[in-house]
């Protein structure tokens, strides 16, 4: 069959120049430059997220985050707007927004969950980012790098915070290895004197046990000279019992014995009254006239007259020896009256008699008491006894154990001063930094590798550029096999230059 003579004119090679030309020129000129109308561009920010309080302080970061999207002052950015979910995902799906970052509910929380007591309760923050199915090509994945970009920041400034509190706790560490170490050289010092006084320690400790060996002999002297404590007790409570009894009957006697005096003395002033009433009768009959005047009716003158002398001698006598008994009542009554009391201090003393009745009676009850006290204090002196002897018994048990315990004070002592030695060595060793040191190391280790040069971000076109040119070439191979004519393969044993085959 024959073949088709196609000829290469010079609009066909034309037309294979430009074929590809134009289109990857249309497709460079459709996507070139498209971040210089990124401002033209809307993106939502839907903030969910409820806040988290920490130590009385609340912490929003979703509104942080928020803020850094909205107010980025990056040349290739979109225009973002603050939009809630009733008005978002309408604008997302009509294109109005190309793309929208959703914060969750729970982003504060869980951004700062690095901080809780149980490590296992810490988690990720996540945002989720929506790109809107009909916005432009370079929009969706501008909106995903903005997006992320914006979580990378925010997480610089919480690993920053995070290693901030790091550095701090060094510096608290450091300070708490010198008080340790401080406390521990305090320690090695006193058990240090501890063991210099160790010695005197377990001499104290021998003569309490020499002390304690005379204490518990004498205990048990005492335990036997107490044993008839209880005995005698319940003597002595009788014999008190006697004592008020025969007291009180004693007053009672008194009592009639005064009654008895009173009657006596009354008695011996009514005699003493009555002897002197007859002394002045006697007195004064001896003296009257009349009487002398009067003659013996029945004797002789003379015997009248020797009878009325003797009379009046005998009566004069009579009233001597009334003045004498007189005399002497006196001296007997006179006592009597002043013994006698009055009627107040009769009530008086009658009240004290009552009061000393009441008192016997409370000796009695008191000496019945010291008699049960008394048994139980020989019980007591007895226990104090066996205790004093078992103390005695276990003091050189604790002698032999000081020894010990002195001897083991000294390493310890030594222990405590290398202990101490060893944490201010270690409290030297821990880094101390200062508000800027921590800041710097923060800022360094929160985002240790930097790329220089990367202000913004690129538009993907510039990587689209080599794959449209590939593509625009194969679109140009295909249209010249169309175009032109397949060679002949017995040109291959021709003789004629390559581009003399090409031209024919």
């Amino acid at each position: 069959m024959p073949e088709a003579t196609r000829t290469l004119t010079w609009r066909t090679l034309l037309a294979l120049v430009l074929v590809p030309v134009l289109v990857a020129g249309g497709f460079l000129w459709g996507t070139w430059n498209a971040g210089d109308r990124l401002h033209q561009v809307e993106a939502a920010v839907v903030n969910l997220d409820e806040g988290v309080t920490i130590d009385d302080q609340f912490i929003p970061l979703g509104r942080q985050l928020s803020a850094d999207l909205v107010d980025s002052d990056k040349e290739q950015n979109f225009s973002w707007v603050l939009a809630d979910e009733a008005h978002a995902w309408p604008g997302l799906a009509s294109g109005r927004y190309a793309a929208v970052v959703v914060i969750p509910e729970n982003f504060s929380a869980a951004a700062t969950s690095y901080g809780n007591d149980d490590p296992a309760t810490a988690e990720q923050a996540t945002i989720a980012v929506h790109t809107s199915p009909v916005a432009g090509v370079a929009d969706g994945w501008l909106g995903n790098v903005l997006a992320n970009a914006a979580s990378r920041t925010l997480n610089e400034t919480l690993t920053k915070a995070y290693l901030d509190r790091i550095y701090i706790g060094f510096n608290d560490t450091g300070k708490q290895f010198q008080t340790v170490a401080d406390a521990a050289g305090k320690l090695a010092d006193g058990l240090r004197q501890l063991d210099v006084n160790g010695p005197a320690l377990v001499d104290g400790a021998k003569q309490v046990e020499t002390g304690a060996g005379a204490l518990a002999s004498g205990m048990r002297t005492m335990k036997k000279e107490t044993a008839g404590l209880p005995a005698q007790g319940k003597k002595l409570a009788t014999g008190t019992k006697e004592y008020v009894a025969g007291a009180n009957e004693l007053a009672d006697q008194l009592v009639a014995a005064g009654k008895g005096t009173g009657a006596l003395a009354g008695g011996l002033n009514q005699f003493a009254d009555g002897l002197d009433t007859y002394q002045q009768t006697m007195a004064a009959a001896a003296a009257d006239p009349t009487v002398l005047g009067v003659e013996c009716p029945y004797e002789s003158e003379a015997e009248c007259g020797a009878f009325y002398r003797g009379l009046a001698t005998g009566a004069g006598a009579a009233a001597q020896g009334a003045g004498g008994l007189q005399s002497g009542l006196a001296r007997i009554t006179g006592p009597l009256n002043e013994g006698l009391p009055n009627a107040a201090e009769q009530k008086k003393q009658a009240k004290q008699l009552a009061q000393f009745r009441a008192g016997g009676k409370q000796l009695v009850s008191g000496t019945a008491q010291l008699g049960s006290g008394l048994g139980e204090l020989s019980t007591g002196i007895a226990q104090a006894s066996d205790g004093a002897t078992r103390l005695a018994s276990g003091l050189p048990q604790l002698t032999s154990g000081l020894r010990q315990y002195t001897g083991g004070v000294g390493k310890v002592a030594d222990g405590s001063r290398q202990l101490a030695d060893g944490l201010a060595e270690g409290a030297d060793k821990v880094p101390s930094y200062s508000k800027s040191d921590r800041e710097n190391l923060s800022a360094v280790v929160a985002a240790p590798v930097s790329a220089d040069g990367s202000s913004g971000v690129v538009p993907p076109t510039t990587s689209w550029a080599g794959l449209l040119l590939a593509l625009a070439l194969w679109l140009g191979a295909l249209a010249t096999f169309a175009m032109v004519k397949p060679l002949d393969g017995r040109l291959a044993l021709s003789t004629a230059s390559t581009p003399t085959l090409l031209w024919r």
